[in-house]
């Protein structure tokens, strides 16, 4: 009984609240969209497969897209990629993209919109591009205005050096 109470202790003691949310970001992306996907276009697989299987499953409907979400975050934004935080909150920004956008196409096909597995994918896949590029977009006029000011501060700072 003892030995229960110390695996429950060392539970709270590394549960935070930070590293809860990062798992639930990473249950609500990675195995929550394909395993409702799987439940709603192919539920005689519950049938079959075990949990494992299922989880494994699950998890590799999503990935993909986490893939998608993560080069959207590494496109987009000034990454440095000798900083390992960065990265870090990169894949956690695509989980989070793509557990969002999973969960609204599956909103749309449980409310009967779409109805079959290639309607569903083509619409994820669409939602995913249409993010990237406006993502892209708006990171790159950022960094255009970012260096427009910089451009400006270092007209100015030489300015007050020749006067």
């Amino acid at each position: 009984m003892s030995e229960t109470f110390e695996t429950i202790k060392k539970f709270i003691d590394w549960a935070d609240s930070r590293r809860i949310a990062i798992t639930a970001i990473l249950f609500c992306s990675l195995v929550s969209p394909g395993y409702l996907t799987i439940y709603h276009y192919k539920p005689a697989l519950f049938e079959h497969l075990d949990t494992l299987k299922l989880l494994i499953f699950s998890a590799s409907i999503s990935v993909p897209f986490i893939l998608a979400g993560a080069l959207t975050a590494f496109v987009s934004f000034d990454i440095n990629l000798d900083d390992e935080k960065m990265i870090r909150k990169v894949w956690l920004y695509g989980a989070a993209q793509s557990g969002f956008l999973l969960h609204f196409c599956l909103f749309a096909s449980f409310s009967e919109k779409i109805t079959t597995l290639r309607s569903f994918l083509l619409l994820a896949v669409a939602l995913h591009a249409g993010v990237f590029f406006v993502f892209t977009f708006c990171g790159r006029v950022q960094r255009w205005r970012d260096l427009k000011q910089k451009r400006k501060h270092e007209i100015g700072i030489s300015r007050q050096t020749e006067a």
